[in-house]
């Protein structure tokens, strides 16, 4: 018996002390704007080291970027194939190409763990990687979310998307020892790096251009530039109030706009040389909605705090202004492209309250909208299939009532669009959720159609139920997804993107 658990103490020792000299290789972002993806590129790994594929996020960027992606072209896959599916950017039916990750929600940090060990801890289901082979990883999916269950073309065919990972049998493989992601030599050659023509075209016309830019670039130095993210993990996690964060400076710059402006009143004393503050002609500037601020010239779509009237400083919010569909100044109430933040079967509670990331999908909140709406305001609803087509209604004079009123609708007169109208018909209604019924059917719509909505016997128009995609014909789902029943007659076909956004009538 002790000789047995002798044996066993040395092979746990054994084990544990491989764990902890297992190699964590530098993450790669699998998203095509990574410069790696420019050339077949290629690593080399040691036996049981790690390495983290991460997936496309935006969750750092508060506004967009020139250059960046949209989050709605964030969709990728990533698929484990043998060499010809590699060639050609397309999986065949050998059992050796398997669908490792989808990256399907870009709002939340995802990415895939590969251990290049020889034998899997799970058997014939794990990954297994003998020494001294390669293996190949593509990405066929075209950065939307219908293309993720693609299995051929994509980025890999557009943008190049594919990678080798060589296998070393040990550290002295000499294809280890220059390999850019296991070298520990510090880089010492200084690096010229070209732009792209691409790149070039966004250069300033006064900055001045190198005619010597031919340099060969430093793999090693790029490389570990572009792909040392480990500590991506820990600087997501602290990414959750960046809505927050950006919405107070917005605050703050523009109190800071009206202090200047105060300074710029103020008048020196000839007698006692002492400081005197004019009359203030204007009130302090706080902006009542995202129309005041775009004509104060903030005119990039995004995150802005408000102060509606009757709105004390204390209690403004943050919204979402989209300063970019015609005319601008939109504030936008509702939001989903992605199917990120779950919508249907939420309580009476969170739809008043309000749920998810303004910068992603959400729904403000009735409160909010209630308070957005006490004067008529023009409505705009758009919707996207997931065939590319999109559609819109606008209706003027949209108001809702309090809570004491069950947030009564009135939708407004129905004034343009090219899906028809499947909302004037829910003029009137109360607002029913799950566990708070206000229809006016014998059951519980909202409960039935898994959608917290302005119910009443059931719904033409309904935006908050399951995200579905495009026709579907299960009898479960029946009148339960994104639902606009005059475009095509249906409550089967679902659209993948919604909003709702409003303005002050003009």
């Amino acid at each position: 018996m002790f000789k047995y658990l002798e044996i066993l103490g040395t092979i746990f020792l054994a084990f544990t002390a491989l764990v902890q000299n297992s190699v964590n290789n530098p993450s790669i972002l699998w998203d095509s704007k990574n410069p790696i993806f420019q050339t077949n590129y290629s690593i080399a790994v040691l036996p049981m080291s790690k390495i983290k594929i991460v997936c496309p996020n935006p969750a750092m960027i508060p506004t967009p970027v020139m250059g960046s992606i949209p989050q709605e072209e964030m969709y990728e896959n990533l698929w484990m194939v043998n060499r010809q599916a590699y060639d050609n950017c397309a999986i065949n039916s050998s059992n050796q190409n398997r669908l490792l990750m989808k990256c399907d929600t870009p709002l939340h940090l995802r990415f895939f763990t590969i251990v290049f060990q020889r034998f899997s801890a799970v058997g014939p289901s794990g990954l297994e990687f003998e020494p001294g082979k390669e293996y190949y990883f593509i990405a066929t999916s075209s950065g939307r979310e219908v293309s993720l269950g693609q299995t051929s073309g994509g980025r890999c065919s557009t943008h190049n998307m594919r990678l080798i990972i060589y296998v070393c049998r040990d550290t002295n493989d000499s294809k280890c020892i220059t390999s850019p992601v296991v070298s520990t030599v510090p880089p010492t050659k200084t690096v010229t790096v070209c732009p792209t023509s691409t790149q070039a075209a966004f250069v300033s016309p006064s900055v001045t251009q190198p005619t010597y830019c031919s340099a060969t670039t430093d793999t090693l130095q790029v490389n570990e530039l572009l792909n040392n993210t480990r500590l991506i993990p820990e600087i997501f996690n602290h990414t959750s109030h960046m809505t927050a964060i950006w919405a107070q400076l917005k605050n703050m710059s523009l109190q800071l706009n009206a202090v200047q402006q105060k300074l710029e009143n103020c008048s020196f004393g000839v007698g006692n040389s002492h400081v005197t503050e004019a009359p203030p002609t204007t009130p302090t500037p706080v902006f009542a909605d995202c129309t005041e601020i775009y004509n104060a010239g903030f005119t990039a779509s995004g995150v802005y705090v408000i102060k509606p009237p009757g709105v004390t400083s204390k209690d403004s919010f943050p919204v979402f202004c989209d300063q970019t569909t015609p005319p601008g100044g939109w504030i936008v109430l509702q939001k989903r492209f992605d199917g990120s933040e779950r919508f249907s079967n939420r309580t009476w509670v969170e739809y008043q309250n309000g749920f998810g990331n303004l910068t992603g999908e959400f729904w403000l909140g009735l409160d909010k909208i209630h308070l957005l709406t006490r004067n008529p305001m023009k409505l705009r609803i758009g919707l996207g299939a997931p065939n590319g087509s999109n559609i819109f209604a606008v209706y003027q004079g949209f108001t809702i009532s309090g809570a004491d009123q069950k947030y009564k609708l009135i939708s407004g007169r129905f004034t343009a669009g090219n899906g028809g109208d499947s909302f004037t018909v829910e003029n009137g209604n109360l607002f029913s959720t799950v566990d708070q019924d206000n229809d006016r059917w014998a059951g519980n719509c909202a409960r039935t159609f898994k959608s917290g909505w302005w119910h009443g016997k059931c719904h033409q128009s309904s935006l908050n139920g399951l995200y579905l995609n495009g026709s579907d014909k299960d009898p479960n789902h029946f009148g339960a997804g994104i639902t606009w029943y005059t475009w095509l007659k249906s409550y089967d076909y679902f659209f993948t993107k919604s909003e709702m956004k409003i303005k002050l009538s003009s």
